[in-house]
Protein backbone atom coordinates (compact mmCIF):
# COMPACT_ATOMS: atom_id res chain seq x y z
CA UNK A 1 0.00 0.00 0.00
CA UNK A 2 1.25 3.52 -0.57
CA UNK A 3 2.05 5.71 2.27
CA UNK A 4 -0.73 7.97 2.69
CA UNK A 5 -0.58 11.30 0.83
CA UNK A 6 -4.26 12.95 1.82
CA UNK A 7 -5.69 13.80 5.43
CA UNK A 8 -7.73 11.16 6.82
CA UNK A 9 -5.17 8.48 5.83
CA UNK A 10 -6.72 7.70 2.13
CA UNK A 11 -4.68 7.92 -0.31
CA UNK A 12 -5.18 10.01 -3.58
CA UNK A 13 -5.69 7.78 -6.49
CA UNK A 14 -3.14 8.56 -9.71
CA UNK A 15 -0.92 11.29 -10.06
CA UNK A 16 -2.60 12.20 -12.62
CA UNK A 17 -5.40 13.62 -10.63
CA UNK A 18 -3.49 14.69 -7.96
CA UNK A 19 -0.99 17.11 -9.97
CA UNK A 20 -3.34 19.63 -11.48
CA UNK A 21 -5.19 22.01 -9.88
CA UNK A 22 -8.85 21.05 -9.64
CA UNK A 23 -11.66 22.19 -8.52
CA UNK A 24 -11.54 26.02 -10.26
CA UNK A 25 -13.96 28.27 -12.04
CA UNK A 26 -14.24 25.99 -15.63
CA UNK A 27 -14.68 22.92 -13.13
CA UNK A 28 -18.05 23.92 -11.24
CA UNK A 29 -18.75 26.06 -14.63
CA UNK A 30 -19.11 22.40 -16.03
CA UNK A 31 -20.85 21.32 -13.16
CA UNK A 32 -23.01 23.88 -13.89
CA UNK A 33 -24.05 23.32 -17.30
CA UNK A 34 -24.54 19.68 -16.71
CA UNK A 35 -26.75 20.43 -13.41
CA UNK A 36 -28.83 22.81 -16.29
CA UNK A 37 -29.01 19.90 -19.00
CA UNK A 38 -30.16 17.35 -16.31
CA UNK A 39 -32.30 19.60 -14.97
CA UNK A 40 -34.18 19.76 -18.43
CA UNK A 41 -33.84 16.27 -19.01
CA UNK A 42 -35.49 15.71 -15.50
CA UNK A 43 -38.41 17.74 -16.53
CA UNK A 44 -39.01 15.68 -20.33
CA UNK A 45 -38.97 12.65 -17.68
CA UNK A 46 -41.45 13.21 -14.65
CA UNK A 47 -43.71 15.55 -16.44
CA UNK A 48 -45.42 12.49 -17.16
CA UNK A 49 -46.28 11.82 -13.70
CA UNK A 50 -48.62 14.94 -13.28
CA UNK A 51 -50.57 14.04 -16.29
CA UNK A 52 -52.29 10.42 -15.46
CA UNK A 53 -55.74 11.56 -15.27
CA UNK A 54 -56.13 13.00 -18.58
CA UNK A 55 -54.04 10.13 -20.40
CA UNK A 56 -55.90 7.54 -18.66
CA UNK A 57 -59.13 9.48 -20.03
CA UNK A 58 -57.88 10.02 -23.49
CA UNK A 59 -56.67 6.44 -24.05
CA UNK A 60 -58.68 4.62 -21.74
CA UNK A 61 -55.90 2.87 -19.75
CA UNK A 62 -56.09 1.90 -16.00
CA UNK A 63 -53.08 2.31 -13.53
CA UNK A 64 -51.10 -0.85 -14.27
CA UNK A 65 -51.13 0.45 -18.37
CA UNK A 66 -50.04 3.93 -16.45
CA UNK A 67 -47.27 3.23 -14.36
CA UNK A 68 -45.45 0.77 -17.75
CA UNK A 69 -46.05 4.26 -18.65
CA UNK A 70 -44.41 5.94 -16.35
CA UNK A 71 -41.67 3.43 -15.49
CA UNK A 72 -40.64 0.70 -18.19
CA UNK A 73 -41.56 2.74 -21.33
CA UNK A 74 -38.71 5.17 -20.11
CA UNK A 75 -36.62 3.30 -17.69
CA UNK A 76 -35.91 0.11 -20.29
CA UNK A 77 -34.73 1.56 -22.98
CA UNK A 78 -32.98 4.23 -20.62
CA UNK A 79 -31.36 1.01 -19.23
CA UNK A 80 -30.13 -0.22 -22.36
CA UNK A 81 -29.20 2.11 -24.29
CA UNK A 82 -26.90 3.83 -21.46
CA UNK A 83 -24.04 1.40 -22.63
CA UNK A 84 -23.58 1.71 -26.45
CA UNK A 85 -23.98 5.49 -25.99
CA UNK A 86 -21.42 5.46 -22.71
CA UNK A 87 -18.59 3.50 -24.74
CA UNK A 88 -19.39 5.61 -28.13
CA UNK A 89 -18.51 8.62 -25.92
CA UNK A 90 -15.65 6.89 -24.58
CA UNK A 91 -14.51 6.87 -28.29
CA UNK A 92 -15.66 10.04 -30.00
CA UNK A 93 -16.36 14.09 -28.41
CA UNK A 94 -18.47 13.55 -25.36
CA UNK A 95 -19.87 16.55 -25.82
CA UNK A 96 -21.35 15.85 -29.47
CA UNK A 97 -22.53 12.65 -28.36
CA UNK A 98 -24.10 14.53 -25.48
CA UNK A 99 -25.19 17.39 -28.23
CA UNK A 100 -27.31 15.07 -30.45
CA UNK A 101 -29.13 13.26 -27.09
CA UNK A 102 -30.28 16.29 -26.20
CA UNK A 103 -32.14 17.01 -29.65
CA UNK A 104 -33.18 13.16 -30.11
CA UNK A 105 -34.81 13.32 -26.51
CA UNK A 106 -35.94 17.22 -27.67
CA UNK A 107 -37.96 15.80 -30.19
CA UNK A 108 -39.73 12.43 -28.71
CA UNK A 109 -40.58 14.86 -25.88
CA UNK A 110 -42.29 16.92 -28.33
CA UNK A 111 -43.62 14.22 -30.11
CA UNK A 112 -45.45 12.69 -26.76
CA UNK A 113 -47.92 15.49 -26.79
CA UNK A 114 -48.76 14.37 -30.95
CA UNK A 115 -49.30 10.77 -29.90
CA UNK A 116 -52.72 9.38 -31.33
CA UNK A 117 -52.51 6.03 -29.27
CA UNK A 118 -51.17 4.75 -26.23
CA UNK A 119 -49.08 2.76 -28.22
CA UNK A 120 -47.51 5.72 -29.70
CA UNK A 121 -46.97 7.57 -26.63
CA UNK A 122 -45.07 4.43 -25.09
CA UNK A 123 -42.72 4.83 -28.08
CA UNK A 124 -42.35 8.63 -28.08
CA UNK A 125 -41.75 8.22 -23.78
CA UNK A 126 -39.45 5.12 -24.49
CA UNK A 127 -37.77 7.58 -26.89
CA UNK A 128 -37.11 10.24 -24.71
CA UNK A 129 -35.32 7.11 -22.31
CA UNK A 130 -32.98 6.51 -25.38
CA UNK A 131 -31.83 9.59 -25.76
CA UNK A 132 -31.57 10.88 -22.01
CA UNK A 133 -29.51 7.81 -21.71
CA UNK A 134 -26.34 10.02 -23.22
CA UNK A 135 -26.43 12.73 -20.05
CA UNK A 136 -25.45 11.38 -16.49
CA UNK A 137 -22.73 8.90 -18.24
CA UNK A 138 -20.83 11.35 -19.84
CA UNK A 139 -21.49 14.26 -16.91
CA UNK A 140 -20.32 11.82 -14.25
CA UNK A 141 -16.71 12.07 -16.10
CA UNK A 142 -16.24 14.85 -17.09
CA UNK A 143 -16.65 16.05 -13.88
CA UNK A 144 -14.53 13.53 -12.24
CA UNK A 145 -11.92 14.39 -13.99
CA UNK A 146 -12.25 18.32 -12.91
CA UNK A 147 -12.41 17.19 -8.95
CA UNK A 148 -9.94 16.31 -6.39
CA UNK A 149 -11.53 13.03 -4.78
CA UNK A 150 -12.33 13.90 -1.62
CA UNK A 151 -14.70 16.86 -2.89
CA UNK A 152 -16.39 15.04 -5.41
CA UNK A 153 -19.03 13.43 -3.99
CA UNK A 154 -19.84 17.25 -3.24
CA UNK A 155 -19.29 18.17 -7.01
CA UNK A 156 -21.53 15.32 -8.34
CA UNK A 157 -24.52 15.89 -5.17
CA UNK A 158 -24.78 19.30 -6.47
CA UNK A 159 -24.81 18.01 -10.48
CA UNK A 160 -27.62 15.50 -9.11
CA UNK A 161 -29.52 18.15 -7.91
CA UNK A 162 -31.10 18.52 -11.83
CA UNK A 163 -33.05 15.59 -10.55
CA UNK A 164 -35.05 17.67 -7.44
CA UNK A 165 -35.06 21.13 -9.56
CA UNK A 166 -36.50 19.08 -12.62
CA UNK A 167 -38.87 17.21 -10.40
CA UNK A 168 -39.67 20.53 -9.00
CA UNK A 169 -40.32 21.99 -12.25
CA UNK A 170 -42.40 19.11 -13.48
CA UNK A 171 -44.58 19.17 -10.89
CA UNK A 172 -45.06 22.87 -10.79
CA UNK A 173 -44.47 23.95 -14.07
CA UNK A 174 -46.79 20.96 -15.07
CA UNK A 175 -49.47 21.55 -12.98
CA UNK A 176 -50.26 25.49 -14.01
CA UNK A 177 -49.61 24.50 -17.19
CA UNK A 178 -52.46 22.29 -17.26
CA UNK A 179 -54.49 25.00 -16.11
CA UNK A 180 -53.33 27.87 -18.27
CA UNK A 181 -53.37 24.93 -21.56
CA UNK A 182 -57.18 24.64 -20.77
CA UNK A 183 -58.29 28.05 -22.71
CA UNK A 184 -55.94 26.46 -25.61
CA UNK A 185 -57.57 25.26 -28.39
CA UNK A 186 -55.46 25.85 -31.52
CA UNK A 187 -51.49 25.58 -31.68
CA UNK A 188 -50.30 27.42 -35.04
CA UNK A 189 -49.62 23.93 -37.66
CA UNK A 190 -50.53 21.75 -34.88
CA UNK A 191 -54.27 22.38 -34.75
CA UNK A 192 -56.46 21.82 -31.39
CA UNK A 193 -54.70 20.26 -28.61
CA UNK A 194 -56.06 18.97 -25.26
CA UNK A 195 -53.94 20.70 -22.41
CA UNK A 196 -51.64 17.64 -21.47
CA UNK A 197 -50.83 17.89 -25.62
CA UNK A 198 -49.73 21.14 -25.25
CA UNK A 199 -47.90 20.36 -21.59
CA UNK A 200 -45.58 17.53 -23.28
CA UNK A 201 -44.80 20.01 -26.21
CA UNK A 202 -43.67 23.20 -24.18
CA UNK A 203 -41.47 20.55 -22.09
CA UNK A 204 -39.16 19.46 -24.69
CA UNK A 205 -38.94 22.29 -26.96
CA UNK A 206 -36.22 24.15 -25.07
CA UNK A 207 -33.96 21.19 -25.67
CA UNK A 208 -33.11 22.55 -29.46
CA UNK A 209 -31.87 25.30 -27.96
CA UNK A 210 -30.08 24.14 -24.84
CA UNK A 211 -28.57 21.39 -26.53
CA UNK A 212 -25.76 23.95 -27.45
CA UNK A 213 -24.82 24.32 -24.16
CA UNK A 214 -23.03 21.27 -24.20
CA UNK A 215 -20.80 22.60 -26.68
CA UNK A 216 -19.30 25.65 -23.93
CA UNK A 217 -17.81 22.94 -21.57
CA UNK A 218 -13.72 21.67 -22.25
CA UNK A 219 -14.13 18.26 -23.85
CA UNK A 220 -12.33 15.53 -22.29
CA UNK A 221 -10.06 13.23 -24.61
CA UNK A 222 -11.36 9.83 -24.81
CA UNK A 223 -9.09 7.10 -22.97
CA UNK A 224 -7.05 5.61 -26.07
CA UNK A 225 -4.26 3.48 -23.47
CA UNK A 226 -5.90 0.32 -24.35
CA UNK A 227 -8.48 -1.31 -27.12
CA UNK A 228 -11.91 -1.67 -26.73
CA UNK A 229 -11.06 -5.58 -25.85
CA UNK A 230 -8.84 -4.69 -22.87
CA UNK A 231 -11.54 -2.61 -21.86
CA UNK A 232 -14.23 -4.96 -21.67
CA UNK A 233 -11.88 -7.91 -20.62
CA UNK A 234 -10.77 -5.54 -17.43
CA UNK A 235 -14.36 -4.68 -16.69
CA UNK A 236 -15.09 -8.13 -15.73
CA UNK A 237 -11.99 -8.50 -13.94
CA UNK A 238 -12.45 -5.84 -11.91
CA UNK A 239 -16.21 -6.60 -11.36
CA UNK A 240 -15.21 -10.41 -10.41
CA UNK A 241 -12.66 -9.22 -8.43
CA UNK A 242 -15.22 -6.67 -6.29
CA UNK A 243 -18.55 -8.56 -7.26
CA UNK A 244 -19.99 -7.94 -3.39
CA UNK A 245 -19.65 -3.99 -3.24
CA UNK A 246 -20.91 -4.01 -7.04
CA UNK A 247 -23.50 -6.01 -6.00
CA UNK A 248 -24.33 -4.37 -3.03
CA UNK A 249 -24.24 -0.61 -4.64
CA UNK A 250 -26.43 -1.81 -7.16
CA UNK A 251 -29.07 -3.40 -5.35
CA UNK A 252 -28.81 -1.34 -2.17
CA UNK A 253 -28.84 2.05 -4.73
CA UNK A 254 -31.14 0.38 -6.74
CA UNK A 255 -34.14 0.05 -3.83
CA UNK A 256 -33.58 3.52 -3.06
CA UNK A 257 -34.11 4.54 -6.75
CA UNK A 258 -36.99 2.38 -7.34
CA UNK A 259 -38.55 3.87 -3.93
CA UNK A 260 -37.98 7.47 -5.43
CA UNK A 261 -39.93 6.71 -8.82
CA UNK A 262 -42.56 5.00 -6.77
CA UNK A 263 -42.83 8.18 -4.78
CA UNK A 264 -42.33 10.68 -7.53
CA UNK A 265 -44.59 9.28 -9.83
CA UNK A 266 -47.74 8.54 -7.64
CA UNK A 267 -47.69 11.42 -5.16
CA UNK A 268 -49.72 13.78 -7.27
CA UNK A 269 -52.15 11.42 -8.03
CA UNK A 270 -52.59 10.50 -4.60
CA UNK A 271 -53.21 14.23 -3.85
CA UNK A 272 -55.78 14.34 -6.20
CA UNK A 273 -57.21 10.74 -5.32
CA UNK A 274 -57.40 11.15 -1.71
CA UNK A 275 -57.69 15.12 -0.38
CA UNK A 276 -59.95 16.02 -3.91
CA UNK A 277 -56.44 18.73 -5.04
CA UNK A 278 -57.06 19.62 -8.42
CA UNK A 279 -53.67 19.25 -10.90
CA UNK A 280 -52.39 22.58 -10.19
CA UNK A 281 -52.29 22.07 -6.22
CA UNK A 282 -50.71 18.83 -6.18
CA UNK A 283 -48.23 19.98 -8.56
CA UNK A 284 -47.52 23.04 -7.07
CA UNK A 285 -47.27 21.17 -3.66
CA UNK A 286 -45.12 18.77 -4.59
CA UNK A 287 -42.89 20.82 -6.57
CA UNK A 288 -41.80 23.21 -3.79
CA UNK A 289 -41.88 20.81 -1.74
CA UNK A 290 -39.45 18.47 -3.53
CA UNK A 291 -37.02 22.07 -4.66
CA UNK A 292 -37.11 23.25 -0.91
CA UNK A 293 -36.47 20.17 1.03
CA UNK A 294 -34.59 18.32 -1.89
CA UNK A 295 -32.03 20.99 -2.58
CA UNK A 296 -30.81 21.14 1.28
CA UNK A 297 -30.41 17.11 1.52
CA UNK A 298 -28.66 17.26 -2.39
CA UNK A 299 -26.19 19.50 -0.79
CA UNK A 300 -26.44 18.83 2.56
CA UNK A 301 -25.56 14.73 1.90
CA UNK A 302 -22.33 15.37 -0.44
CA UNK A 303 -20.52 17.47 1.87
CA UNK A 304 -21.29 14.94 5.01
CA UNK A 305 -20.17 12.05 3.37
CA UNK A 306 -17.53 14.37 1.51
CA UNK A 307 -16.49 15.04 5.31
CA UNK A 308 -16.61 11.18 6.51
CA UNK A 309 -14.63 10.13 3.70
CA UNK A 310 -11.81 12.85 4.35
CA UNK A 311 -11.23 11.94 7.70
CA UNK A 312 -10.77 8.59 6.80
CA UNK A 313 -14.40 6.74 6.93
CA UNK A 314 -13.62 4.63 3.34
CA UNK A 315 -17.76 3.15 3.61
CA UNK A 316 -18.85 6.84 3.75
CA UNK A 317 -20.58 6.96 0.50
CA UNK A 318 -22.32 3.66 1.66
CA UNK A 319 -22.83 4.14 5.42
CA UNK A 320 -24.65 7.82 4.76
CA UNK A 321 -27.41 5.70 2.45
CA UNK A 322 -27.71 2.96 4.49
CA UNK A 323 -28.81 5.04 7.88
CA UNK A 324 -30.99 7.85 6.02
CA UNK A 325 -32.95 4.43 4.17
CA UNK A 326 -33.20 3.08 8.02
CA UNK A 327 -34.18 6.68 9.21
CA UNK A 328 -36.61 7.24 6.39
CA UNK A 329 -38.29 4.35 5.69
CA UNK A 330 -41.62 4.67 8.81
CA UNK A 331 -41.69 7.88 7.87
CA UNK A 332 -42.53 6.80 4.30
CA UNK A 333 -44.66 3.96 4.99
CA UNK A 334 -46.81 6.25 7.55
CA UNK A 335 -47.18 9.20 5.46
CA UNK A 336 -49.58 7.49 3.14
CA UNK A 337 -51.47 5.91 6.29
CA UNK A 338 -52.67 8.71 7.85
CA UNK A 339 -55.00 10.61 6.02
CA UNK A 340 -54.20 14.19 6.67
CA UNK A 341 -52.84 16.22 3.96
CA UNK A 342 -50.02 18.03 6.15
CA UNK A 343 -49.16 15.33 7.83
CA UNK A 344 -48.64 13.37 4.75
CA UNK A 345 -46.27 15.89 3.23
CA UNK A 346 -44.04 16.69 6.05
CA UNK A 347 -43.35 12.75 6.35
CA UNK A 348 -42.63 12.39 2.50
CA UNK A 349 -40.37 15.73 2.91
CA UNK A 350 -38.10 13.55 5.14
CA UNK A 351 -37.61 11.09 2.39
CA UNK A 352 -36.66 13.97 -0.19
CA UNK A 353 -34.21 15.25 3.19
CA UNK A 354 -32.97 12.11 3.52
CA UNK A 355 -32.38 8.49 1.18
CA UNK A 356 -33.44 10.84 -2.22
CA UNK A 357 -30.43 12.50 -2.40
CA UNK A 358 -28.17 9.70 -3.45
CA UNK A 359 -27.25 9.40 -6.80
CA UNK A 360 -24.32 12.59 -6.43
CA UNK A 361 -22.60 10.70 -3.59
CA UNK A 362 -23.43 6.92 -4.98
CA UNK A 363 -21.72 8.63 -8.03
CA UNK A 364 -19.31 9.61 -6.71
CA UNK A 365 -18.40 5.84 -4.53
CA UNK A 366 -18.73 4.55 -8.47
CA UNK A 367 -15.65 6.74 -9.91
CA UNK A 368 -13.38 6.81 -6.53
CA UNK A 369 -14.21 2.78 -6.33
CA UNK A 370 -12.82 2.44 -10.27
CA UNK A 371 -9.55 2.81 -11.98
CA UNK A 372 -9.83 6.05 -14.52
CA UNK A 373 -10.19 3.76 -17.81
CA UNK A 374 -12.92 1.87 -16.53
CA UNK A 375 -15.10 4.87 -15.01
CA UNK A 376 -17.02 5.27 -18.08
CA UNK A 377 -18.28 1.60 -18.10
CA UNK A 378 -19.22 1.62 -14.73
CA UNK A 379 -21.09 4.50 -14.31
CA UNK A 380 -23.21 3.11 -17.54
CA UNK A 381 -23.69 -0.07 -14.80
CA UNK A 382 -24.37 1.77 -11.94
CA UNK A 383 -27.15 3.71 -13.76
CA UNK A 384 -27.97 0.63 -15.67
CA UNK A 385 -28.79 -1.00 -12.23
CA UNK A 386 -30.26 1.66 -11.11
CA UNK A 387 -32.93 2.59 -13.64
CA UNK A 388 -34.07 -0.91 -14.06
CA UNK A 389 -34.99 -1.14 -10.79
CA UNK A 390 -36.65 2.60 -11.02
CA UNK A 391 -38.66 1.39 -13.81
CA UNK A 392 -40.22 -1.17 -11.48
CA UNK A 393 -41.35 1.52 -9.09
CA UNK A 394 -44.56 2.97 -10.42
CA UNK A 395 -45.43 -0.49 -12.25
CA UNK A 396 -45.44 -1.94 -8.89
CA UNK A 397 -47.82 0.38 -7.47
CA UNK A 398 -50.38 0.47 -10.12
CA UNK A 399 -50.19 -3.25 -10.24
CA UNK A 400 -50.79 -3.79 -6.18
CA UNK A 401 -53.15 -0.77 -6.01
CA UNK A 402 -55.42 -2.88 -9.16
CA UNK A 403 -54.75 -6.38 -8.24
CA UNK A 404 -53.82 -6.43 -4.26
CA UNK A 405 -55.25 -3.80 -2.50
CA UNK A 406 -58.63 -2.52 -2.79
CA UNK A 407 -60.86 0.71 -2.14
CA UNK A 408 -60.33 3.86 -1.77
CA UNK A 409 -57.26 3.44 -0.06
CA UNK A 410 -55.86 0.83 -2.26
CA UNK A 411 -53.34 3.49 -3.70
CA UNK A 412 -51.89 4.52 -0.26
CA UNK A 413 -51.43 1.31 0.94
CA UNK A 414 -49.57 0.61 -2.30
CA UNK A 415 -47.29 3.20 -1.66
CA UNK A 416 -46.79 2.79 1.71
CA UNK A 417 -45.78 -0.88 0.98
CA UNK A 418 -43.49 0.03 -1.90
CA UNK A 419 -41.40 2.88 -0.31
CA UNK A 420 -41.46 1.78 3.38
CA UNK A 421 -40.37 -1.93 1.97
CA UNK A 422 -37.68 -0.69 -0.33
CA UNK A 423 -36.46 1.37 2.49
CA UNK A 424 -36.08 -1.23 4.91
CA UNK A 425 -34.70 -3.58 2.55
CA UNK A 426 -32.04 -0.83 0.99
CA UNK A 427 -30.40 -0.37 4.23
CA UNK A 428 -30.47 -3.92 5.12
CA UNK A 429 -28.40 -4.80 2.35
CA UNK A 430 -26.41 -1.58 2.04
CA UNK A 431 -25.13 -2.61 6.10
CA UNK A 432 -23.45 -6.19 4.66
CA UNK A 433 -21.80 -4.53 2.14
CA UNK A 434 -19.81 -1.84 4.15
CA UNK A 435 -17.05 -4.19 4.73
CA UNK A 436 -17.00 -5.16 0.93
CA UNK A 437 -16.73 -1.14 0.44
CA UNK A 438 -13.47 -0.54 2.59
CA UNK A 439 -11.81 -3.39 1.18
CA UNK A 440 -12.73 -2.20 -2.17
CA UNK A 441 -11.15 1.56 -1.90
CA UNK A 442 -8.47 -0.09 0.27
CA UNK A 443 -7.14 -2.05 -2.40
CA UNK A 444 -3.33 -1.05 -3.54
CA UNK A 445 -4.61 -2.01 -6.94
CA UNK A 446 -6.83 0.76 -6.88
CA UNK A 447 -4.39 2.96 -5.70
CA UNK A 448 -2.47 4.20 -8.04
Amino acid sequence: MRADSREGGVPLQGSAESSSPRGGVVAWYTVSVCLILYLFSQVDRQIVNLLVAPIQAAFGIGDFKMGLLMGPAFGVFYAFATFPLAWLADHVSRRAVVFGAIVFWAIAACASGLARSYEELFVARMAVGIGEAALLPSSYVLVSQLFKRERLATALSVLSMGSVGGMGLAFGLGGWLSSAAGRVTEVPFLGALEPWRLVFILSGAPGFLLAFLILTVPDTSPHKQRTATEHSQSLLTFLRQHRFVACGALLGFGLVSLCSTALSGWLPTYLIRTFGWNTAQAGMAAGLMVLAIGTVGKIGSGLIVDHWFARGVLDAHLRYLMWMSFVAAPFAAAAFLIPQVMICLALVGAYFLLPYANMGYGSAFVQLVTPPPLRGQTSALFLFGANMFAMLGPSLVGWLSEKVFVGSTALAWSLATVVGGGLACAALVLFYSLAAARVALAQDSIQA
